[in-house]
């Protein structure tokens, strides 16, 4: 679960600048697994919602001061913005 979430801030650069409030439906692909999800701003925090197909497990994570929190697949997730490396080889996001 945890590499999932990593996938997720990585691929959408979570690291970074706050973005827009509330973001239309994207997707990427990684280790051939496509993550379908949202993001908005919410109390100085960004949240990402969606799910990972194939199987349509959900996920939402939280990322705030340095840290990322939330659910995946059932699972708590909790780990500094630190911990986190780039991922290898290119991913392809789409808004849909």
């Amino acid at each position: 679960m945890r590499m999932l979430s990593f996938a997720i801030v990585i691929a959408l650069g979570f690291t970074g600048p706050a973005f827009a409030e509330k973001s239309v439906e994207k997707s990427f692909d990684h280790d051939g697994t496509t993550y379908v999800y949202q993001t908005e701003a919410k109390n100085n925090a960004k949240v990402i919602s969606g799910r990972a197909f194939p199987g349509g497990k959900s996920f939402r994570l939280v990322v705030a001061n340095g840290m990322v929190r939330g659910v995946s697949g059932g699972a708590p997730v909790s780990f500094a913005l630190n911990d986190v490396k780039p991922l290898k080889g290119a991913v392809k996001i789409s808004m849909r």
